[in-house]
């Protein structure tokens, strides 16, 4: 896999074709990342600089943000993350005189309006945001000070959209959009279905995660008040001992009618985890890229463990070695990190 480098005004810097590893990861929901080892001394490695950015195609493209040379082997590692990451450098500001920003509409619309104000507040001019195309659900979310990139996460979980920013090599700018996954599991008709089965002899090695450990599935939402003049709203439908309770603190919301709208946000986030990390096998049946690929729902199977579900691919991981290539999925939502658990108390 050849790699290329341009810096950030999309001047072509050279490629890179020779290297000890190459392990680049996109995800879904989040931001994804890169690895690449290689000899301080190969051809063009002068230019794996910071804030330069490396690419194999249009939509998977990393800017660089961490370098390491040992001088006794010459080894260079240089890691980074997706270009969706800029949006992770700024926070969502309020419209002037307004103590939340507060969108009514579709979670595309959300997204891209969120983006489009920070855009303009920060003059960046070399950020597209695609045409709306008023994908997602409905609902009503505000924001305060947040994190972008955070906050674009809750609104992807909460409606499995996905987002993304690409690269426009034609016109030299950078393209933020929503992404649609597609439906290729054996219960439609529409696309050839993706079957991934040990028995299919497309998993070389597959890991199942079944778990309920930070499960929720009733949301108890304080708005504004105190005491017994606190509003309060109920989320959720369990009852006895499969009612998981949260309490949401929903103090910054004005307007009591949306406090059911966060409550099914911050359940999205909390939901039963059933995943299989696997390691697919590339040169069978199915054809990366063509009969799957990220953000799409296929059917996974394994007769031992007597399951069959369908799942969204959430995570891709392309690993590049001298053995050759190889490829891990991720079906399903991963266990959240002790970073997403501090994340989500926000």
């Amino acid at each position: 896999m050849v790699i290329n480098i341009i810096d950030r005004e999309f001047n072509f810097l050279g490629q890179i074709d020779e290297y000890e590893s190459f392990i680049a990861t996109k995800k879904w929901h989040s931001i994804g990342n890169f690895e690449l080892h290689l000899n301080i001394k190969n051809t063009h490695a002068e230019y794996l600089q910071k804030e330069n950015i490396i690419f194999t195609d249009e939509r998977k493209a990393y800017v660089i943000l961490y370098r390491e040379i040992d001088s006794i082997t010459n080894n260079l590692i240089v890691k980074g993350l997706e270009l969706k990451s800029y949006l992770g450098r700024w926070i969502v500001y309020p419209p002037k005189g307004y103590a939340n920003y507060r969108v009514n509409s579709n979670v595309e619309t959300i997204m891209k309006e969120y983006i489009q104000a920070t855009l303009n507040r920060k003059g960046i001019t070399n950020i597209v945001v695609a045409e709306n195309l008023n994908r997602g659900n409905t609902t009503v979310y505000q924001s305060r000070y947040k994190n972008l990139a955070d906050e674009l996460e809750k609104l992807s979980l909460a409606s499995n959209l996905g987002w993304d920013i690409a690269l426009d090599l034609d016109n030299n700018r950078f393209i933020f959009d929503v992404v649609e996954g597609r439906d290729v599991t054996v219960n439609q008709d529409t696309l050839p279905p993706a079957i991934f089965a040990i028995e299919y002899d497309n998993i070389a090695e597959q890991k199942l995660i079944d778990s309920k450990l930070d499960y929720r599935n009733t949301a108890i939402v304080a708005g504004q008040g105190e005491g017994v003049d606190r509003a309060i709203t109920v989320v959720g439908e369990g009852e006895g001992l499969d009612s998981f309770e949260t309490f949401i603190d929903a103090r910054d919301i004005e307007n009591d009618n949306d406090l059911p709208a966060r409550g099914e946000q911050k359940l999205s986030e909390t939901q039963e985890i059933l995943t299989f990390d696997s390691r697919v096998l590339t040169d069978k049946n199915l054809v990366y890229e063509e009969d799957f690929k990220l953000g799409d729902i296929a059917t996974i199977q394994n007769n031992q463990w007597n399951i069959t579900t369908d799942r969204r691919i959430t995570e891709l991981t392309e690993i590049y070695e001298s053995t050759g290539f190889r490829l891990d999925v991720a079906f399903g939502e991963s266990l959240p990190t002790i970073l997403d658990i501090v994340k989500k108390s926000y």
